[in-house]
């Protein structure tokens, strides 16, 4: 059993080796190499966070674009300004052109690694390095940011402005390189369309709640502030159906008798009661003389005006509610019984 083992552990390992290694064309020395622009901003998730962005060029338009992408043959590192220490690393997103020639890139520190790691204002330096796999002899680019690059402002929401503003500035030049649209006119303004959109959140991670003005679907923090409950508006209708006073029973001052009632009653210059009283007997004539008509008998009749009675009754009590469901009973009750066609 032992030999079996040990026979299987040298043919994995003979089969291991034979595997074929990963293998990268040398992609060749770009055409040039630049920065064009470098913004720093603060403040923008938490107060005293860093995030630097930069504009690169990886020039391949005439040599032509290697085989690899950009982000398998290139690292961007920031470095302190003496060109020793790394600071922060990321890799180009090979969006367009496989992420060479123009492209936008950033780093970004929390509040507590930019105060472990950074200070505000010095000259870091911007290495652009060659993978040293791919290359036969990489080559390092260092670009060190200027004094000019690092923003006045210290409010997040000036930031957060300021930096939306650089981002179109650098996305005014990459469509300009690319030959392609990245941004549209909205009512808010100009933001990024579908492309600009999946092109800068993985350039810039975080660049939506970083810089939400240029994004059509902004993120923004939810309100979880306790909602304070109270009886306003239960309040409001029980004035309009029992009165200002809230007593039941009071019909000078409820609503339904104010904008419905008295108002017709004024207009035929007569008491409110025998407004009430004349529409009441004139709908128990009716539905005596209604049922005496189908079924030779006044008792549905009567039944409908002790309810009709009984609702003006109700009404002048303040029972409102219940007065006009009744009603509402009375009516469709009549249009079944005397009124609906067989």
């Amino acid at each position: 059993m032992k030999k079996l083992i040990s026979a299987l552990v040298v043919i994995a390992v003979v089969a291991t080796a034979m595997l074929p290694l990963a293998v990268y064309a040398d992609p060749g020395d770009p055409d040039g190499v630049s920065i064009p622009v470098i913004y720093v901003n603060r403040s923008l998730l938490e107060p005293s966070d860093f995030l630097l962005v930069f504009e690169y060029n990886l020039d391949y338009t005439v040599s032509g674009l290697p085989t690899d992408p950009a982000d398998v043959n290139y690292i961007f590192k920031l470095m302190d300004p003496t060109g020793v220490t790394q600071l922060g690393v990321t890799l180009p997103y090979p969006y367009n052109d496989l992420g060479y020639n123009y492209g936008i890139a950033a780093f970004y520190f929390n509040a507590a690694d930019t105060l472990a790691l950074l200070t505000w204002g010095f000259h870091y330096i911007i290495r652009i390095d060659q993978n040293p796999v791919p290359f036969t002899t990489p080559t390092a680019y260092d670009f060190v940011v200027p004094t000019g690059a690092y923003t006045a402002l210290t409010s997040t929401e000036q930031n957060q402005t300021q930096l939306s503003n650089r981002i179109l500035d650098i996305v005014d030049d990459l469509e300009i390189a690319w030959v392609s649209t990245l941004t549209e006119s909205q009512d808010t303004g100009i933001v990024l369309d579908a492309a600009g959109e999946s092109y800068i959140r993985y350039a810039i991670v975080g660049a939506q709640a970083m810089a939400p003005d240029i994004f059509f679907v902004q993120s923004l923090a939810a309100d979880t502030t306790a909602r304070v409950w109270g009886t306003s508006l239960s309040d409001t209708y029980k004035e309009r159906l029992a009165g200002a006073d809230g007593i039941y029973g009071t019909i000078d001052d409820n609503w339904i008798y104010t904008l419905s009632i008295k108002p017709v009653a004024d207009a035929l210059n007569i008491p409110v009661v025998l407004l009430f009283g004349g529409v009441a007997i004139a709908a128990c004539v009716w539905l005596i003389y209604m049922s005496n008509k189908k079924f030779e008998s006044p008792v549905a009749g009567y039944v409908g005006s002790l309810m009709i009675i009984s609702c003006g009754g109700m009404l002048f009590l303040g029972l409102g509610v219940v007065a006009i469901i009744a009603f509402a009973m009375v009516t469709l009750g009549s249009y079944l019984l005397f009124l609906r066609k067989a």
